[in-house]
């Protein structure tokens, strides 16, 4: 259930120089219920389809305030993967190299609904946005790639080996979404698959076997 923000009571006022304790709770409470309410939509209806009216409207206040907290709608989306209290939701946890290679892949294929894609191309990103940004993708990618990584058997620096695997995959992703690369959106997803795993864990390449 998520936090809605309510009125509160009692004075607000403090020293000068030192945010009323109120005023902080009442920031706090309105931040966690935009991420609480963003959350719920972004899962049920993706980024695209998820407006910043809606949220706000869920969330129990001005959808203006999104700007206020987190800047844009992606840098809320953002916050959202980076939640330490949603960190039980992340997707690839659990799941073998060739399933997160496939979802992965499925998921930054979709041209324009993943923002954290779309952040991994972009060539102008600051610094609070790129440390972000690497923060929720050691969170949601990179961790759980290791695990699968290991589990498949692959050598050496397995975090290097992870970077490797989603900068392949999002090239990939944007490759076959754009009609540039025929030969590459032509390939079956699964011989694509089996291509990606045989390069990670320094397999034969499966076509030459």
């Amino acid at each position: 259930m998520s936090a809605r923000v309510g009125a509160t009571s009692g004075p607000t006022h403090s020293p000068a120089g030192t945010p009323a304790p109120n005023r902080r709770r009442d920031a706090e409470a309105t931040r966690r219920a935009l991420l609480d309410a963003a959350g719920e939509l972004f899962d049920e209806k993706g980024f695209d389809s998820s407006t910043t009216r809606e949220i706000g409207a869920r969330a129990g206040v001005d959808a203006a305030l999104i700007a206020r907290y987190f800047g844009t709608k992606e840098g809320l989306y953002l916050a959202v993967l980076e939640d330490p209290e949603r960190a039980g939701t992340v997707v690839l946890a659990d799941t073998d190299l060739d399933g997160c290679l496939r979802l992965l892949l499925t998921r930054w294929s979709r041209r324009g609904t993943s923002p954290v894609a779309s952040a991994l191309v972009a060539p102008d990103l600051s610094p609070d946005v790129a440390a972000q940004l690497s923060r929720v993708l050691d969170l949601r990618v990179i961790k759980p790639l290791i695990a699968a990584l290991d589990g498949a058997g692959a050598t050496g620096d397995l975090r290097v080996e992870a970077q490797l695997a989603t900068a392949l995959v999002l090239g990939i992703a944007v490759g076959r979404s754009h009609g540039a690369l025929p030969g590459l959106a032509a390939l079956d997803e699964d011989d694509l698959i089996a291509r990606l795993h045989a390069i990670l864990v320094d397999e034969p390449n499966p076509s030459s076997a």
